[in-house]
């Protein structure tokens, strides 16, 4: 029996006894207590009731009733006596049990001060025991007393046998208690002494011990589930086993491909002990250094155990020897910081010399490392010669760019990735009305508002970015500085970094103002050799049979990965470039199976993002996991690359740049000579660059040109920037240009000679207008209610009948509707009617499919299809035959047609126009115009009055008219009317209505020799069908000249009395229709359309 189990049971048996004895006690009194209360109750009881049963006895003191009534209590358990006396003592009856003595009167008579309640009293006759004596007074006390006694010692005697038994039944309850507390201690301390000895076992990695326990509860739990941990630790630990001893082995590998890195490092590496001596290099920084290359060594013998000082100059020296001083030894603890004195970069870059003479730009990045207790430096010693020099050239090609940037004419930008500029030239300044790039920047980088004028085009630019593509022609609004807004068309493209994340963009603006303006009016972890691994700069792979089995972080950044592991498993040739793959194959499998180190070879690279990235790499044979694999390492030259290219990018940009800008660019020396010119200048003097190169100003634009240009250019070679507009001639005609000429300076800030850009805005200045030109206020009372009718018209989608008499403006009404309308940003087609021949009607309007006739090779979409969306003007609707215009009122009821030929119905959305000079009403009555689509036509009809008819717009018409001409002439200038002129041009009647004034006034601009023309109106008195032609010889005007403009004066009157009618304009005139034609295109005939 163990000492556990015997402290178990008995804590168990005292427990229980204990538990035992205070139940016992506990209920004894309680007992006691009850029974006594209960005898009490019952005397109390039975005094009351016969003092109150039968009053009238006890008054009149009948002593045999009341004796009857004490002989029936007689038999009462527990009622020892029952004694009635009257007031003063006297018995009337009583009663008493066996044993109790008589002596019991005279104890129970003795006198109370309380006569009327009941009255408990002990009674102790002298020995008899005790007595519960209860008095209860009758009639309140009038009638007596009656006395009840209760045998104490016969309860006492019960109470004690009921107190016995309990007490038998708590020992035997007792017994029970030792048995279950053995039972119980049994079963909870064998199993728990059975877990100790195994955890004992356990402890002593005594792994073969069993338990057996089988028990469901907690302890058979415990017990199972320590076997589960010690079959787990057992195999634990024989795995750990395992563990140590491939960790063993790899850390061998490691040593061995670590050391192979170091001698093939691309950088030079150098490691310094405390005293500042060179403990180890390789063989990449006896290259640099020029020293002799021991290949048994694979290092310099001379430069171990020497003091770095005598390789290193005075400021790479001071960085290298700040680690290696004894001062600092102490002060490193567990890779802590050395302090204050630590200095706040490790890297500095400076010049030396090799031994063969060269200078080198060398970069030096140290770092130190505790190696067996001591603190050593390590530096790492990069040649960045050829870097340096791409960035310098990079520098003056960015210089070059930056030139061209100022200067250039046209506005050009950088934006942020939100859209916002953050550089502009002084171009766009301009443009946008500012002072200067800075008050452009500063006002609008982050108030897009100030720039933008509606947020939705920047939204729309800036999506078009972010997608990578190359905006032309991009159209916005922008504000200026006064509040005023501009029309801007932007080139631009995107910049990224290699995230194809946008960084910022670039391109031009050119305002478009004017000619949208135009278009208004037209339109409207292995240790420190481990670290070394991971954290160095230079990517390394390890690989076997070109699978790549381990890679470092600087691999992971150059492949554009974002974990090394994720390389492991992937084939080398995977990103090298197809140029390329042969020879790394080549070179790697040396290594691998002859174990020979390849040579040190540039290797283009295509990353995970796509793009390339440039090697200088070498293949060195090395094991890992024991096992023979191959080592790349290799240093990043892509900045080199880059800027090489960039290099070569810069100077072709600047060459497209000038090859292909459409500004004419003009570069001259101190002597005015031209020395370099673009293509468009080529294009416009129309001959090539070596023709124009060595020459001066006035050799092309004449002497008086020339000493403009000349006294602009000495004033530009003073050093100042010149911008201005110049009209010179050209090839004979005269051209207005748009100047900026700014000094050319060399690299000490003097002259050496001009750059001008020249753009030609000609058209733009020909074609300017007055603010007024757009809305023209007519006079005459007709005028006003057309354009009323008109712009009625042009709120509605419905028909339009025009009806005015020929050459009168109905095709410029038409034009005005559409202007006006909803459909105004749709095609606007105008067909004259009567110039179509009639075998041809049906294909010009509806189409054609191929095959439908003769010489119909192709389909052809007709009128009706071309205008969707906008108008079609039918001119001289009235001479469109029968057949068609069934066909059209089809289509104007279906809004469908069929082309010629086909089958399917086409649907389209366009508005009709028609217009006729003819009576149609007359014409139906004739049989020539159907009835039905006059109705259908004539849903909103507009009257053209004849020109005679508002003679009171002659001024703005005519200023409208030479304003056209002058564009159409490509005039500089627009011609002015004489007053005189102007006063007979009123007075005239005008049967050719606008066609005629336009005639007269076509002629007088291309005879007159300057801004003012002189007109020739015809004779005044001339009735409708008389004509007359006043003819002039002008100065340098010959006979053929002079008999051309009668022609084709004759012509323009007899198509005018015709009503356009070239077959009965021919009869007129008594020539065939054939001459008529040749006529026309010999005297350049303008058609109505062309009019307005």
């Amino acid at each position: 029996m163990s000492k556990l189990f015997k402290k178990t049971l008995l804590m168990m048996i005292i427990l229980f006894g204990t538990i035992a004895t205070i139940v016992s006690a506990y209920a004894g009194w309680m007992i006691y207590n009850r029974i006594i209360g209960e005898y009490k109750s019952k005397a109390i009881a039975i005094a009351k009731n016969i003092a109150n049963s039968s009053i009238e006895v006890f008054l009149s003191r009948d002593a045999s009733t009341i004796q009857s009534m004490v002989d029936q209590l007689h038999e009462t358990e527990g009622v020892a006596y029952v004694l009635v006396a009257t007031q003063d003592g006297k018995i009337l009856s009583h009663t008493f049990a066996p044993k109790v003595p008589y002596e019991i009167v005279r104890l129970v008579q003795l006198p109370r001060e309380n006569k009327e309640e009941v009255v408990v009293t002990n009674v102790r006759p002298e020995g008899y025991g005790n007595f519960l004596d209860v008095a209860s007074p009758i009639l309140v006390g009038v009638g007596g007393y009656v006395h009840v006694g209760m045998d104490l010692d016969g309860v006492l005697l019960y109470i004690t046998n009921a107190i016995v038994r309990l007490h038998l039944a708590t020992f035997l309850l007792f017994l029970v208690s030792v048995g279950v507390a053995y039972v119980l201690t049994n079963t909870i301390s064998r199993p728990l002494t059975q877990l100790t000895e195994y955890a004992n076992r356990l402890t002593a990695r005594d792994f073969s011990a069993e338990i057996h326990i089988q028990s469901t509860d907690e302890i058979g739990l415990l017990a199972r589930t320590m076997t589960t941990m010690a079959s787990e630790i057992k195999t634990r630990i024989a795995t750990l086993e395992m563990a140590v001893s491939e960790a063993t082995r790899e850390l061998q590998d490691t040593l061995a491909y670590v050391s192979a890195i170091i001698e093939n490092l691309a950088d030079g590496l150098l490691v310094l002990n405390t005293d500042g001596k060179v403990t180890r290099s390789n063989s990449a920084l006896t290259n640099i250094l020029g020293l002799n290359f021991d290949p048994e060594g694979h290092s310099a013998r001379e430069l171990l155990g020497k003091k770095a000082e005598a390789y290193l100059l005075e400021k790479g020296w001071e960085l290298a020897n700040f680690y290696s001083r004894r001062a600092h030894e102490d002060e490193f603890t567990s890779g802590e910081a050395i302090g204050q004195d630590v200095p706040p970069d490790n890297t500095s870059e400076f010049t030396t010399t090799r031994t063969d003479g060269q200078v080198l730009r060398i970069e030096l990045s140290v770092s130190v490392v505790n190696m067996k207790g001591a603190w050593n430096t390590i530096g790492i010693l990069r040649d960045v010669t050829v870097r340096r020099k791409a960035e310098e050239a990079l520098r003056v090609s960015e210089e070059k760019y930056r030139g061209i940037f100022e200067h250039a004419v046209a506005g050009m930008f950088q934006t942020d990735d939100r859209g916002h500029p953050i550089s502009a030239n002084p171009a766009l300044a301009r443009i946008l009305g500012y002072g200067s790039t800075e008050e452009f920047i500063e006002t609008t980088t982050e108030a897009a508002e100030r720039l933008y004028v509606d947020l939705r085009d920047k939204e729309e630019f800036m999506r078009l970015m972010q997608g990578g593509q190359v905006v032309h022609g991009f159209e916005l609004e922008l504000y200026r500085k006064d509040g005023s807004s501009i029309w801007a068309s932007i080139r631009a493209g995107a910049i990224t970094n290699e995230n194809k994340k946008l960084v910022f963009t670039e391109g031009m603006i050119e305002d478009i103002s004017e000619r949208k303006r135009a278009q208004e009016a037209l339109l409207e972890s292995e240790g420190r050799y481990r670290e070394l691994f991971e954290v160095s700069p230079d990517p390394m792979i390890v690989h076997k049979d070109g699978i790549i089995l381990f890679a470092n972080i600087a691999a992971a950044e150059f492949l554009r990965v974002s974990r090394p592991q994720e390389l492991c498993g992937r084939r080398v040739l995977e990103f090298v470039h197809p140029e390329f793959s042969k020879e790394v194959l080549e070179r790697t499998s040396r290594a691998e199976k002859e174990g020979r180190s390849s040579p040190f070879a540039e290797v283009q690279f295509i990353r995970s993002d796509a793009s390339v990235g440039y090697l200088q790499s070498v293949a060195v044979p090395t094991r890992y996991m024991g096992q023979s694999a191959v080592l790349t390492v290799g240093r990043d030259i892509t900045e080199r690359k880059e800027a090489e290219e960039a290099l070569r990018s810069s100077e072709q940009r600047f060459r497209t740049i000038f090859e292909i800008a459409p500004d004419c660019i003009f570069l001259k020396d101190q002597d005015l000579n031209y020395t370099h010119v673009n293509p468009a200048v080529e294009s416009l003097f129309g001959i090539p660059a070596s023709e124009i190169i060595g020459k001066k100003a006035e050799d092309f634009f004449g002497d008086e040109a020339g000493r403009h240009i000349c006294e602009g250019d000495l004033r530009v070679l003073t050093g100042q920037t010149i911008e201005g507009e110049h009209t010179r001639p050209v090839r004979g005609m005269y051209l207005t240009f748009h100047d900026i000429r700014t000094p050319l300076r060399n690299s000490v800030g003097e002259v050496m000679g001009i750059c001008k850009f020249s753009r030609n805005i000609t058209d733009r200045k020909g074609i300017q207008q007055s603010p007024q030109a757009k809305e023209r206020e007519y006079k005459s009372a007709a005028m006003l209610a057309t354009v009323e009718q008109a712009l009625h018209a042009a709120k509605t989608d419905g028909i339009v009948v025009l009806l005015g008499e020929s050459g009168s403006g109905k095709d410029f009404i038409a034009r005005w509707i559409h202007s006006k309308s909803e459909r105004a940003d749709g095609p606007f087609f105008s067909v004259n009617c009567a110039a179509i021949p009639r075998e041809l009607a049906e294909s010009e309007f509806f189409g054609h499919e191929r095959g439908a006739f003769t010489g119909a090779l192709a389909r052809k979409k007709g009128l009706l299809e071309l205008a969707e969306g906008g108008t079609l003007l039918l001119n001289e609707v009235g001479e469109l035959p029968l057949s068609l215009q069934t066909k059209l009122l089809t289509f104007l009821d279906t809004r469908s047609f069929t082309r010629v030929g086909g089958e399917k119905m086409i649907r389209v959305s366009a508005r009709l126009i028609a217009a006729t000079h003819r009576d149609l009403l007359l014409e139906i009555a004739e049989g020539r115009f159907l009835e039905a689509l006059y109705y259908r036509l004539s849903v909103f009809v507009v009257r053209v009055p004849p020109l005679r008819e508002r003679i009171e717009d002659m001024p703005t018409i005519a200023e409208d008219m030479l304003l056209r001409l002058a564009t159409e002439m490509r005039l500089t200038q627009v011609p002015v009317i004489d007053p005189n002129d102007m006063k007979r041009l009123c007075s005239y009647h005008w049967p050719g209505n606008v066609r005629e004034l336009r005639n007269i006034l076509e002629r007088a601009v291309m005879l007159s020799k300057g801004p003012k023309i002189s007109v020739e109106v015809p004779a005044l008195d001339t009735r409708k069908n008389e004509w007359v032609y006043e003819v002039r010889f002008q100065d340098r005007q010959n006979l053929p000249q002079t008999i051309n403009d009668l022609t084709r004066t004759l012509c323009t009157e007899a198509l005018r009395r015709s009503e356009g009618n070239k077959k009965e304009a021919a009869q007129i005139l008594g020539i065939s229709r054939h001459s008529l034609y040749r006529f026309l295109k010999n005297s350049g005939f303008y058609s109505e359309n062309e009019l307005w």
